[in-house]
């Protein structure tokens, strides 16, 4: 189904319509999950999946403590900023912060 086009659906006595499969594929939905709606200014509707903060929590519940990289916090923070190591990929003193912190020990 493309986003132009246009079919009639007909609301039941309940005041429920039926999603069609196109679009219940294009945003994943499946029975039992919660969608929004938003009325825009222009009288235009948005449906949307709904954020699932239970689903959500069990999520990162199950991963928690799972994350391994091999990389320090100061590594890790790095990466995350976009700061860049020498050509080398290697801290500036070549060595991990784990390495540093093992040899220091």
């Amino acid at each position: 189904m493309s986003n132009t086009e246009e079919k009639a659906y007909k609301l039941t006595s309940k005041g429920q319509v039926t999603i069609p499969r196109a679009i219940r594929d294009a945003l994943g939905l499946d029975p039992g999950d919660a969608v929004e709606f938003e009325i825009g200014e222009d009288g235009k509707v948005q449906l949307r999946r709904a954020f699932d903060a239970q689903a959500f929590r069990r999520a990162a519940e199950a991963a928690r403590g799972k994350g391994r990289s091999g990389m320090s916090t100061d590594e890790l923070m790095r990466m995350t900023r976009g700061e860049d190591w020498p050509s080398s990929k290697a801290p500036p003193n070549g060595k991990s912060q784990s390495e540093s912190d093992e040899n220091a020990a």
